[in-house]
């Protein structure tokens, strides 16, 4: 048995949130190849610092991704890549689709992820993708409009009959864009997947939830829980935010992958807090358009038991974006009540943990807290992480030692104060505040704790 850290959901350059969004918005093919080649680079980079082993290439269905993965990739095991010459990181191919479909009056989208085991089930999902007249050709995480869960179920079951090898997994599921998301609530898979949900395996925990939160849910027990970082760039900061630790039996290749994803063959997740998740809680950012008072600064958040009955926004009145924490409660007290799922033991107090995890505070945010610097890509910060790593190894190796042994090992190149803060969050003195809420990440603050439970925030502009 060897662990293997993995981070299978990842994008190109191509993909929305990223800088470039069509095959000629830097110019000549050769200026967007040298702009692949030094995303690759970087991940070469970067991801022996934080430990990580595997990537997913992001995007590879779309078709001028495809063409420079397969230019610049070389299959070195069964499903499994690495850059032409040899290199230090794995790659499985991998692509986020969005599939969207009637709820009531309104219309739900779910982001799903797909692992392919090689080139030739990319160019059969091309193929459905054209038949269900979806435009593939122009997005790099294409739409895919379903008439009804009938449908979506169809078409799931599709797309898995393409290989049995394939991977079908909801990603980021508590997001407003996850299948439990706020933007329509629905409180089971099989709402939105129907009978396709009994062949999904795996969930994608996402940003602003952790197995244990999740582990509230009751029909997410038998499944997988996969963190990864959903990224949209190779940056430090960015890139492997969140992983997973697999148990593979025997060779690296894809299948071993897949084969402990499903068997729940999982060593540890390394999850961001869920209070720093852009949607963790329940309110309305600073800075909205949504009247003056966020323009002046004025937000609110709140645990579950302050949400505003009308939920509603005391400050401006309008619909507050619904949180993480609000939504797993809702779903638990849903399960609970269910006929369906009576026969699965239920934790009212989230400690029935259905894996082990560890939250993993990326090291960067605690330099640039203990340092007072904001950009998380200056060279000071750069300089120090490298310092660091240089003597404890990979990122993850770094968080999984004592306090005593930090101390103990540490030399007088790393900054006093970086050596308190990483001290502090290793005694878990640390917290988020605000915590996130409405797309705004939660804030990092070392040497404090809050209770996230009974949080009741409403600014305007002064500290409550």
């Amino acid at each position: 048995m060897t662990q293997l850290a993995v981070d299978l959901h990842c994008h190109s350059s191509f993909a929305g949130g990223a800088s470039q969004r069509s095959k000629y918005s830097l110019g000549s093919s050769e200026a967007v190849a040298r702009r692949v080649l030094k995303r690759f680079q970087q991940a070469e980079e970067n991801m022996p610092l934080k430990g990580i082993q595997v990537l997913g290439t992001g995007d590879c269905q779309f078709e001028p991704w495809y063409q420079l993965l397969m230019d610049n990739l070389e299959e070195v095991e069964r499903g499994i890549w690495q850059q032409q010459g040899g290199g230090h990181v794995k790659y499985v191919l991998q692509t986020e689709l969005i599939f969207t479909a009637p709820i009531g009056r309104r219309r739900k989208q779910v982001h799903v992820v797909i692992l392919f085991p090689d080139p030739t089930r990319i160019r059969e999902l091309q193929e459905l993708l054209k038949l269900w007249d979806v435009k593939h050709e122009t997005m790099a995480r294409p739409f895919i409009p379903c008439d009804s869960i009938k449908d979506v179920e169809t078409k799931i079951y599709s797309i898995q009959d393409l290989d049995n090898w394939i991977e079908i997994i909801p990603a980021h599921i508590m997001t407003p864009t996850g299948v439990y998301g706020s933007d329509v609530r629905i409180n089971q898979l099989s709402q939105f997947f129907g009978s396709a949900s009994e062949i999904i395996r795996v969930v994608e925990t996402g940003l602003s939830a952790d197995p244990e939160l999740l582990s509230m849910i009751p029909e997410l027990h038998a499944r997988t829980l996969l963190s990864n970082s959903d990224a949209h760039s190779p940056q430090l900061h960015r890139i492997g935010r969140e992983f997973t630790v697999l148990e593979i039996r025997g060779n690296l290749t894809y299948s071993s992958i897949v084969e402990a994803l499903r068997k729940k063959s999982i060593a540890f997740t390394a999850e961001f807090p869920p209070a720093e998740g852009r949607y963790f809680l329940t309110g309305h950012r600073k800075g909205r358009k949504d009247g003056v008072v966020h323009q002046q600064g004025g937000y609110c958040a709140f645990s579950p038991e302050f949400v505003p009955k009308d939920e509603r926004c005391p400050l401006c009145g309008k619909k507050l974006t619904i949180g993480v924490l609000q939504r797993i409660c809702e779903i638990h007290e849903y399960q609970r009540k269910s006929p369906a799922f009576s026969d699965i033991p239920l934790s009212s107090n989230s400690t029935l943990l259905a894996q082990q995890y560890m939250h993993l505070i990326p090291l960067i945010d605690v330099i640039c807290f203990s340092l007072k610097i904001k950009s998380p890509t200056s060279k000071k910060v750069l300089s120090v992480y490298r310092n660091i790593i240089s003597e404890f190894g990979p990122e993850v190796e770094l968080w999984r030692k004592s306090p005593d042994q930090i101390l103990s090992e540490v030399t007088s190149t790393i900054p006093p104060q970086v050596v308190k803060a990483i001290v502090a969050v290793k005694n878990g003195q640390y917290g988020y505040f605000p915590p996130g809420h409405d797309g705004e990440y939660g804030k990092l603050v070392i040497g404090r704790t809050f209770d996230y439970w009974h949080l009741n925030l409403i600014n305007y502009g002064q500290e409550s």
